[in-house]
């Protein structure tokens, strides 16, 4: 009992919610805490879009799980019930309960969107910086190339401003070709 009190007041977690039964495996590292909340339990509910405030009655519910930071090396892992409430005869919401407010997931959608660049950089360490001082280098060669009527000079300009840098000084992993 008095684990279950100590989780609880770790993860904050307040009436109607209790956890329920917590399973702690040494041999797969892992920690394993179900949370519930109590029969006839009600919540609130408020969605200015909608125009809907009020407490309102779990209609039914959908198993949930969250993972946790680690509990010292163990992976820790919440699961629960998230109450589906009912708002009207044709309006029913899922309510997130209080421990998954904080959550932020841009972070998570921002490597998503972006994995193929940081594979790539694990592969090369070449980060962006590089990449930024060439692109200035490319804009002051379109400055000085303004007067020159074709893309082949503008080249050239490039290629003059570019062409003696020292990328192994910059990356240990580049290599010339």
């Amino acid at each position: 009992m008095f684990t279950q009190q100590l989780f609880e007041l770790a993860l904050n977690i307040q009436d109607p919610w209790f956890i329920k039964d917590i399973q702690f495996s040494a041999e797969n590292k892992r920690l394993d805490i179900h949370i519930d909340f109590r029969k006839g339990s009600v919540f609130h509910y408020e969605s200015i879009d909608e125009n809907i405030k009020g407490d309102y009655k779990v209609y039914d519910t959908v198993d949930k799980q969250w993972r946790h930071l680690n509990f010292f090396e163990h992976e820790c892992y919440l699961h629960a019930r998230g109450p589906r409430l009912d708002i009207a005869d044709t309006i029913k919401r899922q309510v997130n309960p209080p421990w998954t407010q904080f959550v932020n997931k841009r972070p998570a959608r921002t490597i998503k969107a972006h994995w193929e660049g940081v594979v790539q950089w694990k592969k090369s360490h070449i980060d962006n910086g590089l990449l930024e001082g060439l692109n200035s280098l490319i804009q002051a060669a379109k400055a000085k190339a303004r007067s020159f009527s074709t893309f082949r000079y503008f080249r050239i300009v490039a290629f003059l401003i570019t062409g003696r840098l020292d990328f192994a000084g910059l990356n240990k992993h580049y290599l010339p070709m």
